[in-house]
């Protein structure tokens, strides 16, 4: 059963990354299309390629997590990160989306506590999950033109806590109780042909409960659906930013080597980068990457960890065996975050992680912290 179990998991992560690869393309591309001289036919035909592309890449990622976690093959990462930038990353990451809908995000947090911690220690890939879970459903809701996210905290001393809370408004239809207190549950249906299956809400409240939190919602009269997250995360025991690199002073175009072996995400991301400001070489293989270090200095590694031959974690392994790549940043590039690759990354000797399909705001958000344009 176990040997069963195993393939099933192993086959699961195979499709994950043969359908993430191609998508980092499709929106990619789309991305860059989009900043280009379109005519107004035109630029609605991308959009809506751009639309549909992430309707495919949202049903795929939260029915293979949720599949997942009915495994009982859910694990936590515990590392440190800065609160507030994940919450704004992940409304930034949402906020195209909307726009396309014609509508707007509004984030509202709440003035910190006087001593209260930038830095916390939790899950961010699964806090960043759920925020975007939420803010689709609201997305999908809507019938206004605005949605509220709104956002506070309090520190609980003694225990070392931080208590986050994180509401988001939808405006929509006022849903009966009947309708309400099924949110959150699967869906059942005696075949999926009369019915959306409609994972995310579930998926994100069993995302909660495995962090120690509870997801809510109510209905307020007048303004639609109010889903609320409440959720306890650790603080250092030290004021200090443990895990996580500040961005630093760097030359004039900083160098990035880009391991990639998909030829439409080497150029999307070379792309995005370029214009940035920043000197990008690629390699398109492990052998190609271990050379490039050995004969340049680079200020950041994207490092893609599924390539035939060599894949990114034996890559990383002998990089870090390198005087020029003993210090030098790397980041994974994976379509598998689950919590067995990314402590594998992290043993490899890499740094942090870029889920698949690459996203332009977060591509450029993991670049900044690490190196700048001067």
């Amino acid at each position: 059963m176990q040997d069963i179990q195993r393939a099933h998991t192993r086959m699961l992560a195979a499709l994950n990354h043969e359908i993430r690869t191609p998508l980092t393309g499709i929106l990619g591309m789309s991305d860059l299309l989009l900043e280009s001289s379109l005519s107004a036919e035109q630029r609605e035909y991308v959009q809506s390629t751009r639309m549909c592309a992430e309707s495919l890449l949202e049903s795929l990622s939260n029915a293979l997590e949720y599949a997942s976690v009915m495994a009982g093959q859910l694990q936590l990462s515990e590392s440190a990160f800065h609160l507030h930038e994940v919450i704004r990353a992940s409304v930034g990451l949402m906020q195209t989306r909307a726009e396309g809908r014609g509508i707007l995000i509004q984030l509202l947090a709440e003035p910190s506590e006087p001593h209260s911690p930038e830095v916390v220690v939790g899950d961010a890939v699964r806090l960043r999950q759920v925020i975007s879970i939420l803010l689709s459903h609201a997305i999908n809701s809507c019938i206004q033109d605005e949605i509220t996210v709104a956002v506070s905290s309090f520190c609980m001393q003694p225990e070392r806590k931080l208590i986050l809370t994180v509401s988001v408004g939808d405006n929509g239809p006022e849903l009966p109780p009947s309708k309400l207190s099924q949110l959150f549950a699967p869906p059942e249906t005696d075949g999926y042909s009369h019915a959306r299956l409609e994972l995310g809400l579930p998926l994100a409240f069993q995302l909660v409960r495995a962090m120690g939190g509870h997801l809510e919602a109510e209905v307020v009269r007048g303004a639609g659906t109010l889903l609320t997250v409440t959720l306890p995360l650790r603080v250092p025991e030290h004021n200090i930013e443990s895990g996580i690199r500040q961005a630093a002073a760097a030359p004039l175009r900083p160098q990035i080597l880009l391991v990639e072996d998909n030829d439409v995400a080497q150029r999307f991301m070379r792309t995005v980068l370029e214009r940035k400001g920043y000197d990008v070489r690629i390699a398109s293989s492990g052998a190609e990457a271990v050379s490039a270090v050995n004969t340049a200095p680079f200020d950041l590694i994207l490092m893609d960890v599924q390539m035939p031959e060599m894949d990114g974690l034996e890559c990383t392994r002998l990089i870090r065996k390198l005087p020029a790549g003993q210090s030098v940043p790397i980041v994974a590039c994976t379509a598998n975050t689950a919590y067995e690759v990314r402590h594998e990354c992290i043993e490899a000797g890499m740094d942090d992680f870029l889920s698949k399909p690459v996203h332009t705001m977060e591509l450029v958000e993991v670049v900044k912290k690490y190196i700048s344009v001067s």
